[in-house]
Order: structure tokens, then sequence, then C-alpha cells
């Protein structure tokens, strides 16, 4: 997810899809999915911790 709003990956981006002087944009748009992504991958750690049914996952 820090991948997707690191700043060398939105220059090669914007080199390989031929948007110059638009990282910005691009990061904008990338920085919303990272946003989203750490939400999901929070949500997934708690319950994994917290709930019962998937606690059994966890290691003990």
């Amino acid at each position: 997810m820090g991948k997707m709003i690191d700043a060398q990956s939105i220059v090669v981006a914007s080199t390989a899809t031929e948007w110059y002087g638009d990282e910005g944009e691009i990061l904008r748009f990338v920085f919303f999915h990272s946003l989203v992504l750490a939400c999901l991958a929070g949500v997934a750690v708690f319950c994994i911790a917290y709930v019962f049914p998937f606690t059994h996952l966890a290691a003990k």
C-alpha cells in the first residue's frame, strides 16, 4: 500500500503512460485507494485478533 504512493512509482507511472506533469493527479487517485486498502487490512487484522470465528487463524 505504501508502494502505491511512493514518489518514484508515481514518476514511473506518469512516464509509462505519457502523462508528463500530471503526477499530482495520479497521487490523488492512488492515495484514496491506498487509504481504502489500509482500512481493509486493519479490519482483517482486528477480526483475526478479536472476533471469535477468526481467532483460530491467529498463531498462538
